[in-house]
């Protein structure tokens, strides 16, 4: 199945890029991407999957979150994620990003520092350098609810 085409203010404003979203499982990223290149494998069905900059991280079997990481400033979202119009890269300037945000009318937050931005769909994007380093979308609900089921209630919570 082909990944649907992906644009910058839909991934801000849904957290999905293309198709790629949080709560799919394991065989659906591989049904729209097809095999990574790196594959981590952690306890609880957790792992992380690597697509060149693309990283996608599951937590019981399901996408937990997902994001572009930009290690270079040549590095550019990759053709598999289908992206259409503009996409930011590893050039582009924090003031880009807040006139991006702004001009579309975005509602965000900004991080401790000025130096990151959390749209209300739950999609970081930040810029520890003032260029932008990753575009982050995280699971809203799944994994805090699941990690807290498996942790054991300590001594002093049990009735």
């Amino acid at each position: 199945m082909p990944n649907d085409p992906a644009h910058f203010i839909d991934f801000l404003l849904s957290a999905r890029l293309g198709s790629l979203r949080c709560g799919l499982t394991t065989k659906e990223v591989e049904d729209l991407f097809g095999k990574p290149q790196i594959i981590e494998q952690y306890p609880n069905d957790a792992g992380l999957w690597s697509y060149g900059v693309l990283e996608v991280r599951f937590f019981g079997g399901r996408v937990d979150s997902f994001g572009i990481y930009f290690c270079s400033s040549r590095e550019r979202v990759p053709g598999l994620v289908n992206p259409q119009g503009y996409f930011p890269n590893g050039r582009t300037s924090i003031r880009n990003i807040r006139r991006f945000l702004n001009d579309h009318k975005i509602a965000f937050e900004l991080g401790r520092g000025g130096l990151s931005f959390r749209t209300n769909a739950g999609v970081w994007i930040w810029a520890p350098h003032g260029r932008v380093a990753s575009i982050i979308a995280e699971d809203q609900t799944g994994r805090n609810l699941v990690h807290n089921a498996l942790r054991k209630p300590s001594p002093a919570n049990s009735g």
